[in-house]
């Protein structure tokens, strides 16, 4: 007997309609509700259903406890059915499956991948470049779905595709808007493209890593608003759990604080006792005016159990280049030893003569030898500061030659100081530690995807993780190395890998451990 459009088929042995009859009416729906034309929380009353699909009450009914079983709907007894809402936990829940089982995907279609699969490949990613230049959110949306489908289609991996065709039931996007995403189509584009590339280079690796850096910026937005929601400082991210475990006993080994020149977001000691709740081990006392070995003292003094590290940046309040005050710095307690900062002429309405350490020939001048001489005599902890890639190379060569056992050079990632990639992993086989700086990708001064290829490619070894915080806005300094943490973990690197850059890596350049990891 035949049924109208929508009906319930002939019921089965298991008590359901048959499924070749059954799938229209679920299908509308589960569209409308995919689609945000049905929105959480909006009662789904059966009456209005079937009469605008067209379709028998029963049919309806079945459809609405199919959709139920997919999570899509949420049937509560004496109130009828309504859209699920998700919560900002499980979503965060569900983008974090999604990057293990897309990351899959991608690392399967990448070695099944076939010719003309990488030409349809490349054709959906410059349809996503058209929409970009036109402002085409609509064509950006769609042509992302469609990729994202294809990987999954060309994977192979039927059980995977299943539990993301299930995920995508939790449209994530719908239910907390396009603001969970920090990066707009502009930014997401080259997420997309490194993708692309990867499957169509047939590189496995290189394709869940791009997969998985994509997914993280939807993380990090849903953080950020599940900080709001919680009062956290600033409305910033709150690091995980997992993250507050990897980092504990690491040392940051660049924050700002007050007492200083110019404002600062907390004074020292307030955030020794801050560190010391979350189980950091110290941080380095920077600044960029004046040596802060006695003020570190004090610190450790206020604060027993976090270790308050002195530092000195040569700049023009020092006299520059000048090694009586690092032998002075270093008899005082001293450990680190900054070659120049960004403000190192001076804080505004004061001016000093500007700071070289490497002459117009590219030789490090004969000042700056001798400030590294000392620094090796005694043991201190050189850091480059803000040099260009050529003096920074020059520097780095001397430091060598002197007998200097650790070196950092100051995040090679910014703007000012970009140094390439090629050029990091010289100076990392020359022995310097490469410093990867919370603040930078979070200002947005360099994508999040740069520097995380950045770490894989130079290696963790050769990678050490500081915050940069401590200004009066952004995420507060104790959050800084868990929140860039939670970062590698969704960029795939493993849980050694970051408590080595976090942990061993730093507190062997502040001297509470004397030997190297690795060494």
């Amino acid at each position: 007997m035949s049924t109208a459009r929508g009906e319930p088929g002939p019921i089965t042995a298991g008590g359901e309609p048959d499924d070749a009859a059954s799938p229209p009416v679920l299908e509308l729906i589960r569209d409308a509700i995919l689609s945000a034309e049905f929105v959480p929380d909006q009662r789904l009353v059966e009456a209005d259903l079937s009469e605008r699909f067209l379709a028998s009450r029963s049919a309806v009914r079945f459809a609405l406890m199919q959709l139920a079983t997919e999570g899509l709907v949420e049937r509560i007894p004496h109130r009828g059915a309504r859209v699920r809402a998700v919560s900002l936990d499980e979503s965060i829940e569900i983008v974090e499956v999604r990057m293990a089982v897309e990351g899959l995907c991608a690392a399967k279609a990448a070695e099944r991948v076939t010719e003309a699969e990488t030409a349809e490949l490349r054709a959906i990613g410059v349809r996503m470049a058209e929409a970009v230049a036109t402002g085409d959110t609509l064509a950006y949306s769609e042509a992302n779905r469609r990729l994202h489908q294809r990987i999954r289609d060309f994977s192979g991996q039927q059980t995977a595709v299943r539990v993301l065709e299930q995920l995508r039931a939790q449209r994530v996007r719908h239910h907390f808007g396009r603001g969970t995403n920090p990066e707009r189509p502009a930014a997401s584009l080259r997420e997309h493209r490194a993708i692309i590339d990867a499957i169509c280079s047939h590189d496995p690796a290189a394709a869940e890593l791009a997969v998985r850096n994509h997914l993280a910026s939807l993380l990090s937005g849903l953080e950020a608003i599940l900080a709001r929601k919680s009062g956290s400082a600033n409305g910033s991210p709150v690091p995980s759990r997992r993250a507050r475990a990897l980092v504990r006993g690491a040392y940051d080994i660049n924050v700002r604080l007050t007492p200083d020149a110019t404002s600062r977001g907390a004074d020292d000691v307030e955030l020794a006792s801050r560190f010391a709740e979350v189980g950091l081990a110290g941080f380095v006392l920077t600044s960029g005016y004046f040596p802060t070995a006695e003020r570190a003292a004090a610190v450790r003094s206020a604060v027993p159990g976090i270790d308050a590290v002195g530092a000195i940046t040569l700049n023009g309040s020092v006299g520059g280049m000048n090694p009586v005050a690092v032998e002075l710095a270093g008899r005082s307690g001293a450990r680190v030893v900054l070659l120049r900062a960004p403000d190192a002429d001076g804080p505004e309405g004061v001016t000093a003569d500007p700071i070289q350490v490497v002459a117009s020939d590219g030789q490090v001048l004969a000042a700056a030898r001798e400030v590294l001489r000392v620094i090796a005599r005694r043991d201190m902890t050189l850091v480059t500061g803000h040099l260009d890639p050529a003096e920074t190379d020059a520097v780095v060569d001397a430091a060598a030659a002197a007998g200097v056992r650790r070196i950092v050079v100051s995040d090679p990632g910014t703007t000012s100081e970009r140094t390439g990639v090629d050029r990091q992993r010289r100076l990392a086989a020359k022995g310097a530690l490469l410093e990867r700086s919370l603040a930078t990708p979070h200002t947005g001064r360099v994508p999040w995807g740069l520097v995380l290829e950045h770490i894989r490619t130079v290696g963790a070894a050769h990678s050490v993780l500081s915050s940069g915080l401590g200004g009066p806005s952004g995420p507060p300094a104790e959050d800084g190395l868990a929140l860039l943490a939670d970062r590698l973990l969704g960029g795939g690197f493993t849980e050694e890998e970051i408590r080595l850059m976090a942990v061993q890596n730093t507190r062997w350049l502040t001297g509470a451990d004397d030997r190297r990891p690795g060494a």
